[in-house]
């Protein structure tokens, strides 16, 4: 089973595209690591996988929609 599912997402913050097209699954019981420098937008992917910032795309965590968590 597929714990989180993303989907094209994509977040604009202030006019700048921070994440942009990210697609990816992550397993039920998995550990995952996101990775990458500083302002890559790794916070601000995880905040969208919280819905604490708009984005356009998918988002399913254990199969429903993030945004109405």
């Amino acid at each position: 089973m597929t714990a989180v599912a993303l989907r094209d997402v994509r977040v604009a913050l202030g006019g700048s595209v921070v994440v942009d097209r990210v697609s990816a699954d992550v397993a039920d019981g998995g550990w995952t690591a996101l990775i990458g420098p500083n302002g890559a937008g790794k916070t601000t992917l995880l905040r969208a996988v919280a819905s604490l910032v708009r984005y356009s795309g998918e988002i399913h965590v254990c199969g429903d929609d993030a945004a109405t968590l």
